[in-house]
């Protein structure tokens, strides 16, 4: 694509995968931003809820259950996603990896948030004593891309100044 120098940004399970994909580009990158990723195996609740189905079950029924049941925007993102690959990303949250570990070893400039709502957290108090940054959104939780939009924007405009 010819895009020689960029940042990352990745919530949630895109936080984890971030990671990993700072991992390939770290020569590429001025810099990754994660919020609230799942830093360790296990998986949060939506991917528990997913992983309660079998992978034909979830297939078959189980997805268009949850697209059907939740009233969030994530119900918008879930229906237009292949329900493979929901059940299948899920999965992989769960049996997981240390992402905590390669974030704090990845040799590029980092940043963790966090929407209050969601604090405390044991990971980010951690990283909040370390040389990483680490910003708190004001009045949101996990779904600050809806809940606070503005502050989230602005959080990731002042990171790759």
């Amino acid at each position: 694509m010819g895009i020689e120098h960029c940042y990352l940004y990745g919530h949630s399970m895109g936080g984890c995968i971030s990671i990993e994909a700072a991992g390939l580009l770290e020569e590429y990158l001025l810099g990754l931003v994660v919020s609230e990723p799942n830093f360790h195996p296990g998986g949060g609740f939506f991917s528990k809820k997913i992983c309660s189905y079998g992978e034909d079950e979830f297939i078959d029924s189980g997805w268009q259950q949850m697209v059907a049941q939740d009233s969030t925007p994530w119900s918008a993102s879930l229906d237009v996603d292949a329900p493979w690959a929901v059940w299948r990303g899920a999965a992989s949250l769960i049996s997981g990896n240390n992402w905590k570990d390669l974030f704090i070893q990845l040799p590029i400039k980092k940043q963790l948030i966090f929407g209050e709502y969601s604090l405390p957290d044991d990971d980010f108090a951690f990283l909040t004593g370390s040389d990483i940054s680490t910003v708190i959104l004001p009045t949101c939780g996990h779904c600050m891309s809806w809940e606070n939009p503005r502050a989230l924007a602005g959080a990731l405009s002042k990171f790759c100044k």
